[in-house]
């Protein structure tokens, strides 16, 4: 029982496989393309690394299916090309990682978790691979305006348009490292002269009886809930399909949160009574199951709830001019807002949401706090006395 591979000549040379037996059966396939020598006894010796992390064998989805997917080919190809790589990750050393690994191994899967297929392909087929060509060896940390300026001048035939794309996929990617501690800070970024693309206002946070309309609204009981968590305990669009029921601890009220694709934001946290009220709702009426995913579409899981939340802002009524910008990570938005304006402490509110103790990332972007309800935090402002 275990991992081991078989080869088959080619016109391109040896072409591998690794083969999953159990009982004697095979039960799992992954294809490994045309290896090297070097690479071929590098993956021999590091069967097990595919097994823990690409594969997730100890999946209930997964386990006794023969897989023969593309994906995960291109997954194990990579893990030849990036192990060194992959190692920080594992060890969180994001910071010393080089750009062109930390956005293909980090932010990809993120990007292709939280934006379209469209926007996904359209930055990683062009602009991404150029943006590595230029300054992709550079690590994290050492990233500069000047580096960036110096590749958007190095582009004499891309027009202001396809700078500004290319830019934005960066910046995107820049967010998302000072988000988990890869840098200090997201350097400063010039105005593109002839560009037509204008900034995307960022999501906004929603007030207590704005969130009870769109629960109110939501299409169906699974939805209802997903809104909750994702309002009640601030996860990301893509943490919140990830929760198991296992996950949840009914009695000690903990549950575990578990991050991104890549699993840097890994954690277990306090739960809200908002997410329990939602999720303890649904789980009755699921007949209170013990594990598996918690959120599935007829049976099976989804990637995206993008169009769900769209309709039920609509039929909630809260935007009646669709002028606002209510987007799903409004729920994250709205849990760090209504954390400051309960006074919640900042630290219980960076471990729920999965940032570093000295991380900005709260205060500088989470935080949405409108002049009504800071209207409200100053009442409690002391008066100073003084003459009559």
């Amino acid at each position: 029982m275990g991992w081991t591979t078989q080869r088959q000549k080619r016109k391109k040379g040896w072409y591998y496989q690794a083969l999953y037996k159990e009982g004697g059966k095979v039960k799992r396939t992954v294809a490994l393309g045309t290896l090297t020598d070097e690479q071929h006894e590098w993956a021999r010796a590091n069967l097990s690394f595919f097994g823990d992390r690409l594969l997730d064998l100890t999946s209930p989805e997964l386990k006794g299916t023969v897989v023969r997917d593309p994906d995960e080919e291109r997954k194990a190809i990579e893990a030849l090309e990036h192990r060194d790589a992959l190692e920080q990750v594992a060890r969180g050393d994001l910071g010393n990682m080089t750009l062109k690994d930390f956005s293909t191994l980090v932010w990809k899967p993120v990007r292709e978790a939280e934006a379209s297929e469209a926007t996904v392909r359209n930055e990683f087929q062009w602009a991404w691979p150029a943006i590595h060509e230029a300054i992709g060896h550079v690590h994290m940390q050492r990233l500069t305006t000047a580096l960036w300026t110096s590749f958007l001048l190095s582009r004499d035939s891309w027009s202001g348009r396809s700078r500004a794309i290319a830019q934005t996929a960066y910046r995107a990617c820049l967010k998302y490292a000072f988000e988990v501690g890869a840098i200090e800070s997201v350097h400063p970024f010039r105005a593109i002269k002839g560009s037509n693309k204008t900034t995307t206002p960022e999501g906004e946070a929603l007030t207590p009886d704005e969130v009870a309309k769109v629960l109110d609204s939501a299409g169906t009981d699974m939805h209802r809930a997903l809104f909750g968590v994702c309002f009640g305990q601030g996860t990301r669009p893509s943490e919140v399909l990830r929760l198991r029921w296992e996950d949840v601890d009914w009695e000690g009220q903990i549950i575990l949160i578990r991050g991104t694709k890549t699993d840097l934001a890994l954690r277990t946290v306090p739960m809200t009574e908002a997410t329990r009220v939602e999720l303890d709702r649904y789980w009755r009426k699921q007949k209170k199951p013990s594990n598996g995913l918690v959120f599935l579409w007829r049976g099976k899981p989804f990637a995206s709830w993008r169009k769900a939340f769209k309709k039920s802002v609509e039929r909630s009524g809260i935007d009646p001019d669709k002028t606002r910008r209510i987007v799903r990570y409004s729920g994250r938005y709205t849990f760090a807002t209504l954390g400051a304006v309960a006074s919640i402490p900042k630290a219980a509110m960076k471990l729920g949401m999965g940032h570093k103790g000295k991380s900005r990332i709260l205060e500088d972007r989470y935080e949405r706090i409108r002049l009504q309800q800071a209207q409200g935090l100053m009442e409690s402002f002391p008066t100073f006395g003084g003459a009559k």
